[in-house]
């Protein structure tokens, strides 16, 4: 994610965001990556959860999962322990996911997404199809159109 990209934007619209984004990122596995260690999202909200009590969570996690979700209940699973590890009382926005190379976990995860209750999408999914920088990640344009639909949730 390019942060030089979407700072600008969330500050525009009024949004008091800390982004906490680190590529490749999968929800409950850490791990080496390219020399550099990758905390999992469950490490990464248990980090911010420690000095701070945010009331209001944008998510993008699940991308880097997709190639291991075969079936609605691993996608089910991954989304609630993401969930139960926020907590029941905080506003949750969740991006869908957009990785072509993997379609299936890809519409698996975006339909349990879209099936769970208490949480508003953010439908990346279905307007970032030409704004791919890379098999997932998107350019700048896109980086600014997702910073976009983000304040839009915020003040819906």
């Amino acid at each position: 994610m390019n942060r030089a990209v979407i700072a600008p934007v969330l500050d525009a619209c009024g949004a008091d965001v800390h982004l906490h984004s680190l590529s490749a990122r999968r929800i409950e596995q850490s791990y080496a990556w390219n020399g550099s260690w990758v905390n999992s999202g469950l490490d990464e909200i248990d980090r911010i959860l420690a000095v701070a009590d945010p009331t209001t969570w944008i998510v993008e996690l699940g991308s880097n999962d997709l190639q291991d979700i075969h079936s609605a209940d691993e996608a089910h699973r991954l989304i609630r322990t993401v969930l139960d590890r926020i907590g029941d009382d905080d506003r949750v926005l969740w991006t869908t996911t957009l990785w072509p190379h993997y379609a299936s976990g890809t519409e698996i995860f975006n339909t349990a997404l879209r099936a769970t209750p208490h949480i508003e999408l953010v439908e990346w999914h279905a307007v970032g199809v030409g704004h791919l920088a890379d098999p997932v990640h998107p350019t700048d344009e896109g980086a600014r159109i997702l910073a976009s639909l983000y304040c839009d949730a915020l003040a819906g």
